[in-house]
């Protein structure tokens, strides 16, 4: 498969890359945590981190997912690193939700379960949301 041609410039990496570091440090992310979360290899984070190059729209959009990071900060430096007031760094996130260790699904399970207990969801509720993400269903 052939890779596609980086229209972004030199300077526009290393600004991405310093956005994506700062982002990193804020959240206190490991680089396999990144990688994990973006399907992407520890290389391919340290390369971003470089600003040797940036990631595609499929990896963005996971770490806009998992971690609440904006999308278009991280790209052009506008706008607040998180998209909303709800998001913040690593210490108020439970670690289960961004554990290297699980897969997306079991992160997006915990943190479904988590966000549905805060909204005072019935367990029984909750417990059928997370059968239909098992499944791949919607819930």
């Amino acid at each position: 498969m052939k890779k596609p041609k980086t229209t972004s410039t030199p300077e526009q990496r290393a600004a991405f890359g310093a956005r994506l570091k700062k982002f990193v440090n804020n959240f206190r992310l490991e680089q396999k945590q990144l990688a994990v979360s973006g399907c992407v290899s520890a290389a391919t984070i340290s390369a971003y981190l470089a600003g040797n190059s940036q990631p595609a729209a499929d990896v963005m959009s996971n770490w806009v997912r998992d971690f609440r990071v904006n999308a278009n900060w991280l790209l052009t430096g506008e706008g607040e690193m998180f998209l909303d007031a709800q998001s913040a760094p690593l210490d108020t996130v439970p670690a289960e939700e961004i554990s290297a260790t699980l897969s997306p699904t079991q992160r997006e399970m915990y943190a479904y379960k988590r966000l549905q207990t805060e909204l005072g969801m019935p367990k029984n509720r909750i417990a059928e949301g997370i059968e239909a993400i098992v499944r791949g269903k919607p819930a």
